[in-house]
């Protein structure tokens, strides 16, 4: 079994049920079963359906921890990964902005996911939403509507401007 292995010790493997996390299964997008992903410091940079156990070993061995990998490489990667137009990298500026301006403003710090601009230009993009969860967004559901919203524990300002710097790098 993989998870064992000794080589990758320094590798976590978690298991998802798909039929109990359904919001989970649909907001990364899986489509298919069984389907692999491959987080790098929160960051998806890595995905791929089917049950090849020889494809599995070989994209564990590719995406194995760096200890030396930045977070500038892990969003220039994620942004690499999926085309986004331009006014969703606006949106995403303009979000990410906004926190690192008012850090303290909750009114900056919460996404209601069923405002038109927001699910046309943001979170119908698995990339755009990954970004957020990179910078500590979390899916908090009302009776209402869903939002985004980022908890002051989750909060790092260092981080956000990391990933505001390559987002402006791709306008």
């Amino acid at each position: 079994m993989l998870s064992t292995a000794a080589e990758f010790e320094n590798v976590v493997f978690l298991k998802v049920n798909v039929d109990n996390n359904v919001g989970i299964s649909s907001t990364l997008g899986v489509r298919a079963m069984p389907t692999f992903m491959f987080f790098l410091n929160g960051i998806k940079v890595d995905q791929f359906e089917g049950a090849s156990e020889e494809k599995l070993y070989q994209k564990i061995k590719q995406h194995k921890t760096d200890p030396h990998a930045t977070t500038r490489e892990q969003v220039r990667s994620l942004l690499n990964s999926e085309k986004l137009p331009n006014e969703t990298l606006t949106v995403l500026k303009s979000i990410v902005s906004n926190i690192i301006k008012f850090p303290t403003d909750q009114k900056y710090r919460k996404l209601k996911t069923s405002n038109p601009k927001v699910a046309e230009r943001v979170t119908k993009y698995e990339t755009a939403m990954t970004l957020l969860y990179t910078i500590g967004f979390e899916n908090l559901e009302s009776d209402e509507q869903d939002i985004l919203t980022l908890p002051d524990t989750n909060l790092n300002v260092d981080q956000i401007k990391v990933v505001l710097s390559e987002i402006q790098n791709k306008l």
